[in-house]
């Protein structure tokens, strides 16, 4: 159990410490005040509640990937096409999601999920974080570039 959290806590130093570098930016998607969610006590910044693609979305089977003994990547595809918000992905760590990154107009946003508030609270990210992201999305679409 200790090494799962070490774990979980590793992969979020990472994320914020390059969201802390200046590869993503300091605003928010949305106003600083978090959306309340119609499906749960949390709340989300950005341009869909999570249990939206949840609830509605395809579960790409074939793209659920290990990060660690208790994490995982879990894929999703919208099933409208065209549609401005193709694929995303949640960090899952002990059956809760505590991450979401998804594509939206080209560009890619990282949410993750704050205890102190129940909010997924988002950045823009940018530089290398943003082309490592965009290159497992375009994996997952089977597209050469976005």
């Amino acid at each position: 159990m200790r090494i799962d959290r070490v774990l979980l806590v590793g992969l979020f130093t990472c994320l914020f410490l390059l969201v802390g570098k200046g590869y993503a930016t300091e605003e928010y998607i949305t106003p600083d005040e978090c959306i309340k969610s119609s499906f749960g006590e949390y709340s989300y910044q950005g341009y869909i509640d999570p249990q939206t693609i949840t609830r509605n979305w395809i579960v790409l089977d074939e793209y659920i990937i290990l990060v660690g003994p208790s994490a995982f990547e879990l894929y999703y595809k919208n099933p409208k096409s065209p549609c401005e918000i193709p694929v995303a992905v949640f960090l899952v760590y002990k059956g809760m999601p505590m991450g979401l990154s998804y594509l939206y107009g080209g560009d890619v946003y990282l949410y993750l999920f704050d205890e102190g508030t129940k909010c997924y609270k988002g950045k823009k990210l940018e530089g290398e974080a943003k082309d490592s992201f965009k290159k497992k999305f375009n994996m997952v679409l089977g597209l050469r570039k976005i």
